[in-house]
């Protein structure tokens, strides 16, 4: 499985488009569609559905155009308080943002078999009330809950520290060895190879989480 990253146009979001065998699924896409689009067409890559971690507009930006053209868009079952609404974030920054609503909704622990990728979905609100992070032929992405070394912000609608405390400690409980992909990671612009740089043991030992964790 070859994982290639994506930058977004906004907040230094990073989408992951994942490809093996001229197939391919998307997490988040808060990116120019055309970026994508370009790609797959220019490496005959076929993309069987969209996997939305929370969404917020810089994770969510393209979701209505790329629904408009027939692909899946896989969310939380409570994803519609986000992207029907006006929580979607994009009307406290100004930023143009077409809801929506997502085809497929996933409860904790559903596992979706597309293709020749196997996703399983975990609840993890506190960012948002709809957060998910996926594990994918071993790879974690972990959206604005694992965020940077850090985690994500909770002091925006339907954020909550407790929860975020309780997805948190859930994921510590996961291989320490097991690569994280989050939702904001320095990238160059385009679709480019993504280069592991964290790991859940990294998370574990970071004293900004550990702040949070205790206070």
């Amino acid at each position: 499985m070859l994982i290639k990253s994506i930058k977004g146009l906004k907040l230094g979001q990073t989408s992951y488009l994942l490809v093996e065998d001229n197939e391919a699924i998307l997490i988040d896409c808060g990116f120019d569609i055309e970026v994508l689009t370009e790609y797959l067409s220019q490496n005959n890559i076929k993309l069987l559905g969209v996997f939305l971690t929370h969404g917020h507009f810089d994770h969510a930006l393209a979701a209505a155009e790329l629904l408009n053209s027939g692909i899946k868009i896989y969310a939380s079952e409570h994803s519609d308080r986000i992207t029907t609404t006006g929580y979607d974030l994009g009307r406290f920054l100004r930023t143009k943002f077409t809801r929506f609503s997502a085809t497929n909704k996933l409860k904790d622990g559903d596992i979706v078999e597309i293709g020749s990728f196997s996703v399983k979905a975990y609840y993890t609100p506190g960012h948002t009330v709809d957060g998910m992070c996926y594990l994918i032929n071993g790879v974690l992405f972990s959206g604005d809950t694992l965020l940077t070394g850090s985690y994500g912000r909770v002091d925006l609608p339907t954020a909550s520290t407790s929860d975020m405390k309780d997805s948190i400690r859930r994921l510590f409980t996961f291989d320490i060895k097991l690569p994280v992909c989050s939702g904001h990671e320095s990238v160059k612009e385009g679709v480019n190879t993504f280069l592991f740089i964290r790991n859940i043991g990294d998370y574990k030992a970071s004293q900004d989480i550990a702040y949070f964790m205790n206070n």
